[in-house]
């Protein structure tokens, strides 16, 4: 169900011309703070690639997809 859910939001996107992907050149600058106070900045990335995952604990999709987005900062962390 969840799967055909993404798939028909991934759609719907393309098929609207709605950009499924982002360039930080468009986004606005924005700061959070991380769990042990420090700031961090969109800015801090500018030129460099990042993915934005925002997430829910209550989300099966979410936990399901954080383990491949742990491997991919492990291999490209430099």
């Amino acid at each position: 169900m969840i799967k055909k859910f993404f798939l028909l939001l991934a759609l719907s996107g393309s098929l609207l011309s709605l950009p499924i992907l982002v360039s930080a050149d468009t986004a606005p600058d924005f700061t959070l703070s991380e769990a042990d106070g420090n700031e961090v900045s969109l800015a801090d990335y500018k030129g460099r690639p990042l993915i934005l995952h925002f997430w829910a604990t209550w989300c099966p999709y979410c936990k399901k997809l954080q383990p491949g987005l742990q491997r991919l900062s492990d291999v490209f962390e430099d």
